[in-house]
């Protein structure tokens, strides 16, 4: 579910992040007078920024936002309230505390579910205005004060304070957990995804999400910061709900997100029956983002069981297939860390080796058993990814004539290859440079080739064991005579664009040993 970020020059000015850009499709219960009312007048203010006419934009939003009270549309009267405030920098200079000023007295003044969303979004506030000016924060003096109205003297510190205390201030009503997210279709930027995020706390809850899991590498560390240490954060969801941080860093990021994760979760079990996707969605996201964070021993041991634990759950089910996708990417990705051509001398053979072959078995299933899933199309996508067949070939640049060739074929996911040597000449060359830089190179590069006759062509059968593995093996082509040649590898008989091609150039000459004999 995205959220439609309004305009960037204001945004960059102020930090305000806003509800809504154009008006979308809504599932809202209102007469359809009274929104087509706030409908056209959005589209106005919308039609004025664009002409810049900033000054008569703001004033639009006054009546926008008098409407939207008037007709008890909260959606509506946060994201006028927020586009308002966005104004105010540009119109005014020094502009910025009292747009803050503004929100905070919205704030003061509203009642759910307006309060709890101005929260979110002025926390979003704080936050973009942080991260764009962090450069110049980062040398100012914390002596632990309180701060003042002004945010422009804050430190980093107030600043994250501000910014934890309203996020979580946005989740405290306990309303937020049966408040349905179709009430609030104008803040979304697309609704097709509110099955997994059915609530209003579900949509509060990911943007405080979205903020704590980033990195902030600015705030100072204790010496007893928090580590995800403990393999709880991997647990099942059932056990994770329960578990409790035991570390006097309560200011921790890591801990927040967390936190987060238990109360969103906590609420996501409680309907998993009647939205059990949403409640499979967050958990991915949280063992994800515990995988990433843990520092223990084993987490992945620990991360394939809990992924486990889901799939033996939802047997029967084309949930699992979404679980099954998690598990291919955790192949994929250790399978393509190792390194077949370095780790086939290491003693003993390293089970990395068929972890892709792996991943493409978990792929195949996710998409026999549910073909038209939602998971079976991400393991589709992963499985054509790891069957890529991809070459390359590499020969001394001068070889001597009159000489059989020795090359070296590095292939992935093939079991023959075919070598086309070209004798190329000055209006060969001109023809080929000339090529390589018109569109579509590749389509008529090959074209020319097949205009040329070739002085070598041979089919090589090579090894394949299926491991889906970059491997290596040394081929040898017949002698060549004096001159340039173009050395190209295919993985078909017949050359086409189709097929995975590389090319390489080399001199029959006694150039190089010259250069040896000199260098001795």
């Amino acid at each position: 579910m995205k959220y439609i970020a309004f305009p960037l020059l204001i945004a960059l000015l102020t930090g305000f992040v806003f509800a809504c850009k154009s008006y979308p499709k809504t599932t809202n219960t209102q007469p359809a007078e009274n929104m087509n009312d706030l409908t056209t007048l959005w589209k106005q203010i919308d039609s004025l920024e664009v002409k810049g006419l900033v000054q008569s934009a703001f004033e639009k939003t006054d009546e926008f936002i008098a409407l939207a009270r008037k007709e008890n549309k909260p959606d509506y009267l946060v994201a006028g309230i927020m586009r308002k405030a966005g104004y105010m920098p540009e119109l005014k200079e020094g502009g910025l505390p009292e747009a803050i000023a503004f929100v905070e007295e919205e704030i003061n003044a509203s009642t759910y579910p307006v309060k709890p969303l101005l929260q979110s979004y002025l926390a979003q506030s704080y936050s973009n205005y942080l991260e764009q000016n962090i450069w110049n924060l980062r040398d100012r003096t914390d002596v632990g004060q309180a701060p003042s109205d002004d945010i422009t003297t804050w430190t980093i510190r107030q600043f994250e304070e501000k910014i934890r205390g309203l996020y979580w201030a946005s989740l405290s009503e306990e309303k937020l957990k049966t408040e349905p997210i179709a009430n609030f279709a104008f803040l979304l930027a697309d609704s097709s995804n509110s099955h997994l995020r059915p609530t209003l706390f579900d949509l509060l809850a990911v943007r405080a999400l979205d903020h704590f899991a980033h990195d902030a590498s600015w705030l100072t560390k204790p010496a007893y910061q928090f580590e995800m240490d403990q393999p709880e954060v991997l647990a099942p969801v059932e056990v994770f709900v329960n578990w409790r941080a035991d570390t006097k860093d309560t200011a921790s990021y890591q801990l927040q997100v967390l936190k987060l994760y238990q109360e969103l979760l906590s609420l996501r079990l409680a309907q998993a029956e009647e939205y059990p996707e949403a409640l499979l969605d967050v958990d991915l996201k949280r063992l994800d983002y515990a995988l990433g964070q843990a520092v223990f021993e084993n987490k992945d041991k620990a991360y394939l069981e809990a992924l486990d634990a889901w799939s033996n759950k939802l047997q029967g089910n084309e949930l699992q297939t979404l679980v099954q996708n998690k598990q291919a990417v955790w192949y994929q990705k250790k399978g393509s860390n190792y390194n077949a051509l370095k780790d086939k001398f290491t003693e003993g053979e390293d089970p990395a080796k068929w972890y892709l072959k792996k991943a493409v078995e978990i792929c195949e299933k996710a998409m026999a058993n549910y073909p038209e899933s939602k998971g079976a199309g991400f393991c589709k996508m992963i499985k054509a990814r790891i069957e890529i067949p991809e070459l390359s070939i590499t020969l001394e640049e001068y070889v001597p004539p009159g000489r059989p060739v020795l090359c070296r074929l590095e292939y992935k996911n093939l079991d023959e290859a075919t070598v086309r040597v070209f004798r190329m000449n000055q209006k060969r060359n001109e023809e080929w440079r000339l090529i390589g830089t018109e569109n579509n190179a590749t389509e008529k590069r090959i074209r020319f080739l097949s205009s040329l006759p070739a002085v070598q062509t041979r089919v090589f059968e090579i090894p394949n064991d299926g491991d889906y593995q970059v491997h290596a093996v040394e081929l040898g082509l017949d002698e060549l005579s004096y001159g340039e040649y173009l050395v190209v590898v295919s993985e078909k008989q017949e050359l086409d664009q189709s097929s995975a091609v590389h090319y390489t150039r080399i001199q029959a000459t006694n150039l190089g040993l010259w250069q040896r004999d000199d260098d001795s």
